[in-house]
């Protein structure tokens, strides 16, 4: 498992989420079992020197960013038009809380945030504007790209519709993109 090393001693942990690669901006996003999302550097930032002998420019994947969740990250983090994407909470067999977080992508500054008992470890998709995530309380969230669906257009009571269409939406997505990118 790859390890979070911030260069800040007591900061970092183990990983089980995937990096998600930000190209445009020079950015990689990763969630750690510590509680944090990080963001740090892809390429070298100012000065490049090797000073320690590995091969490595000694500040390639430097820290931009950490921003605090409520619970363990194993969700893979997404991105998208200038925000950043990911859930939280922990494998247990009671049930763990967690929340889908949204964050700006420039500071890592807290956007919005949806939270559930279950928690969620799911990784975030982005399709037609809409976030897609699944709970481990077996229900897919969707939300818009920049706020809570459900708070915004009082749809609390149809929850359960708007998750099993929104899931068939998903799922014709995919279908689509493969189809067309094989």
């Amino acid at each position: 498992l790859p390890i979070i090393d911030t260069g800040v001693p007591g900061e970092g942990g183990d990983c089980f989420s995937s990096p998600s690669v930000n190209v445009d901006r020079g950015e990689v996003y990763i969630g750690s079992r510590d509680t944090f999302l990080y963001c740090l550097a892809l390429e070298p930032q100012g000065d490049s020197l090797d000073n320690d002998g590995d091969g490595i420019p000694d500040n390639e994947g430097e820290l931009i960013w950490r921003a605090q969740v409520d619970n363990e990250i194993y969700s893979s983090p997404s991105y998208h038009d200038g925000y950043v994407y990911v859930g939280s909470g922990m494998y247990s067999t009671g049930g763990s809380p967690g929340t889908v977080y949204c964050f700006d992508e420039e500071d890592g500054n807290e956007i919005w945030t949806y939270p559930n008992t279950d928690g969620f470890l799911s990784s975030p998709l982005i399709a037609d504007g809409k976030l897609f995530i699944g709970s481990n309380d077996h229900t897919m969230y969707t939300f818009n790209a920049t706020s809570v669906s459900q708070a915004d257009y009082a749809t609390e009571a149809l929850a359960e519709e708007l998750n099993f269409a929104s899931a068939r939406l998903a799922r014709e997505t995919v279908d689509n993109f493969v189809t067309e990118h094989p």
